[in-house]
C-alpha cells in the first residue's frame, strides 16, 4: 500500500512539472489511469454486517488457529449494523461474530472474496442470512441451511433412540431414518465439494470426511489390522495442507490430534516419527508449516507425560536449528537450544552420566549401576520441605519394596557436610539396606547432565547397564514400576 501512495506521489509531481506542456487529452488519459490504478491497489477488507434486532452496542470478531480461540476486533454496533475493515486483506479462515452479552456467535468465511455484505436476524442467523458479494460465503450459507434443520431432527431421533428397546420395530424405524438423513447429508457434502472444488467451503467440507475403504478392504474382505495400516496411510487424504484457511479453524488441530492420540502409539520414537510425517505433509504451505511446527513443539514441550521431552529435542534440532523455523528470533532460538542441550543428556535411553560424592560415613561415593538392577536417583535440595518430603517418601518405599535388587542414591548439591547431615538426622533420613545419602557439591555437572539446579526435585531409574529407564516420578509411581503393587 505504501509502495502505492509513493508511485502516486511521484507521477503526480511529474503531471504537475510538465502540465503546461501536455495535451489535455493526455493529461486526463494519465490522470485516470492513475486513480483506476489506486482503487485497483487498495485491495484491502471490507465486510459490512447487519443484524436485525441485535440491541447490543458491541460485537467481538473472533477466530480459531490451531485449536485456541482469539479476538480480532472489537467493532462498534449502531443499529445492528458494524464495519470490519482493514487496509489490507485478512488471512484466510473462518470468522466469528461473537455476542459480547451471550457469547453466542454466527460465522462467516474470509477466502477470495474479502469485500462483501452479510445481513441477518438476531436468534436466527442461519436462515435469516443474506449474502451481497461473495459467493464462497453464499455457498457456505446454503450448506448450513440445508444441513441444520436435518441435524436437528438427527439429534431428535438420537434422543428418542435412548428410550426403545433394540429389538422394537420403532428402533428399527428410528435407525433407518437416522441412517437416511445422514447419507442425505453426506451427497449435500460431496455435492457441493463437486461443484466447487477450488472454494474454501469445499476444502472445510473434505476435511470432516472419515477414511474411505475401497471394495477389497471391506470388513467381510479384510482383517482389522490390515484396514487400520490402510486407515492410517490415508487419514490425511482429505485434508489440503496448502489451504492456508484450514489454519483458522478448529478442524486441522482436531484431525492433527486426533491422529497423534488415537493412531500413534505412545511412545517418544512413534511420536517423532510422526511428527514428522505431519510437519513434512504441512510444507505445502510455509504458513501452515509454521503453525503446524509450532504447534506440536508447544503441545509436546508442555506434556507431562514422562518421556515426551525426546519429541521436543527432536523438534527443536530438526526444525530449529536446521534453519527451517526461520520466523523464531535469534534470542528465543539460543533460549530453545540452551534448553534442549540440557535435557539431551537426561532423555529416556540415555547412558547416565557419572554420580559421586561423600557419603554420611565420609567415605567417598561412586555410583555402579551394575551393583543393582535398578537404581533410583532422587536430585534433592535437603533444606528445602518439599524436597525433604520427597526423600521421606522415598525411603519409606524402599522399606516396603525390601527388594535387594533395587537401591536408592539420594543426592545433595548444597551444602557442607555437618548440615547436611543434622538435616537428615532431624528428617529421619537414613543410610542403611541400599539406601545411599550423598553430598557432591559439583552442582554445575549436574546442571548440565541431569538438568538439575540444585532446588527442583529430579528423579531418575537406571538399569544395570547405566542407561536411564525412567524419569520424573514420584515414590508411588516407581514402587507400582517396580512390581510393588503386585501381589506376590
Amino acid at each position: 500500500m505504501g509502495k502505492t501512495l509513493r508511485l502516486i506521489d511521484k507521477s503526480l509531481s511529474f503531471i504537475e512539472k510538465n502540465k503546461s506542456s501536455m495535451p489535455k487529452s493526455l493529461l486526463l488519459s494519465i490522470l485516470a489511469l492513475l486513480f483506476t490504478f489506486s482503487s485497483h491497489s487498495q485491495l484491502g477488507c471490507k465486510v459490512e454486517i447487519s443484524v436485525k434486532n441485535y440491541q447490543g452496542n458491541q460485537i467481538y470478531i473472533g477466530y480459531n488457529l490451531m485449536g485456541k480461540t482469539y479476538v480480532r476486533d472489537t467493532l462498534v454496533v449502531t443499529d445492528g449494523k458494524f464495519v470490519l475493515e482493514d487496509m489490507e486483506s485478512i488471512e484466510r479462515g473462518m470468522y466469528m461474530a461473537v455476542y459480547p452479552e451471550t457469547m453466542n456467535y454466527f460465522e462467516f468465511l474470509m477466502g477470495s472474496d474479502q469485500k462483501f455484505r452479510l445481513d441477518t436476524e438476531f436468534d436466527n442467523e442461519i436462515h435469516g442470512m443474506v449474502i451481497t458479494g461473495s459467493e464462497e460465503n453464499e455457498i457456505l450459507y446454503e450448506f448450513f441451511q440445508n444441513t441444520d434443520l436435518t441435524n436437528v431432527r438427527i439429534s431428535e431421533l438420537d434422543e428418542e433412540a435412548k428410550n426403545l428397546a433394540v429389538t422394537t420395530t420403532s428402533y428399527t424405524e428410528n435407525r433407518e431414518e437416522r441412517e437416511q438423513l445422514n447419507a442425505q447429508i453426506e451427497t449435500y457434502k460431496r455435492q457441493v465439494m463437486a461443484n466447487y472444488p477450488q472454494l474454501v467451503v469445499s476444502k472445510l467440507i473434505h476435511i470432516s470426511f472419515d477414511v474411505e475403504f475401497p471394495e477389497e478392504l471391506s470388513e467381510v474382505n479384510s482383517d482389522d489390522e490390515t484396514r487400520f495400516k490402510y486407515y492410517r496411510k490415508h487419514y490425511f487424504d482429505c485434508v489440503d495442507f496448502s489451504e492456508q484457511a484450514l489454519l483458522r479453524t478448529n478442524l486441522l488441530s482436531g484431525r492433527i490430534d486426533t491422529y497423534m492420540s488415537r493412531l500413534t502409539m505412545n511412545d517418544p520414537d512413534s511420536i517423532i516419527a510422526t511428527v514428522h510425517h505431519i510437519c513434512d505433509l504441512s510444507r505445502a504451505n510455509k504458513e501452515v508449516f509454521k503453525s503446524v511446527v509450532v504447534y506440536l513443539l508447544n503441545k509436546y514441550a508442555s506434556s507431562k507425560l514422562i518421556g515426551m521431552d525426546a519429541v521436543y529435542v527432536d523438534m527443536v534440532e530438526t526444525y530449529y536449528l536446521s534453519g527451517d523455523a526461520d520466523w523464531i528470533e535469534e534470542e528465543n532460538l539460543a533460549s530453545m537450544k540452551n534448553r534442549a542441550e540440557t535435557l539431551k543428556p537426561t532423555l529416556i535411553g540415555k547412558k547416565a552420566a557419572k554420580i559421586s560424592g561423600i557419603d554420611t560415613n565420609g567415605n567417598s561415593f561412586l555410583l555402579k549401576p551394575s551393583d543393582a538392577e535398578h537404581t533410583i536417583v532422587l536430585f534433592w535440595n535437603y533444606s528445602d520441605a518439599n524436597s525433604i518430603a520427597a526423600a521421606q517418601d522415598f525411603q519409606a518405599m524402599m522399606e516396603v519394596l525390601d527388594d535387594p535388587t533395587v537401591q536408592l542414591i539420594s543426592i545433595a548439591t548444597l551444602g557442607i557436610k555437618d548440615t547436611w547431615k543434622e538435616s537428615l538426622a532431624s528428617a529421619n533420613l537414613s543410610q542403611a539396606n541400599q539406601r545411599y545419602y550423598v553430598l557432591d557439591t559439583n552442582t554445575d555437572q549436574y546442571v548440565k547432565n541431569f538438568d538439575f539446579d540444585g532446588m527442583r526435585i529430579k528423579t531418575y531409574l537406571i538399569d544395570s547397564n547405566g542407561i536411564i529407564d525412567l524419569k520424573q516420578f514420584n515414590a508411588e509411581q516407581v514402587f507400582n514400576y517396580l512390581g510393588g503393587a503386585r501381589e506376590n
